[in-house]
């Protein structure tokens, strides 16, 4: 069935994915192929934790060779009162948070946004790194994607 505007393409990660390093990696099982010369709309929410009260997290987007605009709004509690946001118009943007407010704590995350794509198909996925060299933070499992072709 063809993916259209109210018929959304939804993607769920299976098992923890883990890094302890700065270097953003591609997280398992929350990525969509995208189409050539399509528009899109994407909603992430993830689930993620973190060691250390000093310790952020680093999420970004990937995606097909040369998109012809991106436009992603990325929403990130640091603590119980405060929200780090970040607008993202290209791939593996933006830095780490600067710390969450608890360790180990269940943390949401929310990626949305709209992408076109020019000549190339390709794959649409989020990317995380820790804020810290050596400590592992973790995307838990359950986290998940919409995907909305218009």
């Amino acid at each position: 069935m063809p993916l259209d505007l109210w018929t959304p393409q939804i993607v769920r990660s299976i098992e923890d994915f883990t890094t302890a390093v700065t270097t953003l990696r591609d997280v398992t099982g929350l990525s969509f192929e995208l189409d050539a010369y399509s528009i899109y709309r994407f909603d992430y929410l993830i689930s993620f934790t973190s060691p250390s009260l000093i310790v952020g997290v680093h999420f970004a987007l990937g995606g097909p060779t040369s998109p012809k605009w991106l436009a992603a709004l990325l929403t990130v509690p640091v603590s119980l009162s405060a929200v780090a946001y970040a607008v993202h118009r290209g791939y593996d943007e933006g830095g780490p948070t600067s710390g969450i407010d608890m360790t180990q704590a269940r943390t949401p995350a929310v990626i949305e946004g709209m992408i076109e794509t020019g000549v190339d198909s390709g794959t649409l996925k989020v990317r995380f790194a820790s804020g810290l060299a050596g400590t592992t933070v973790r995307v838990e499992a359950g986290s998940s994607g919409l995907l909305y072709k218009a």
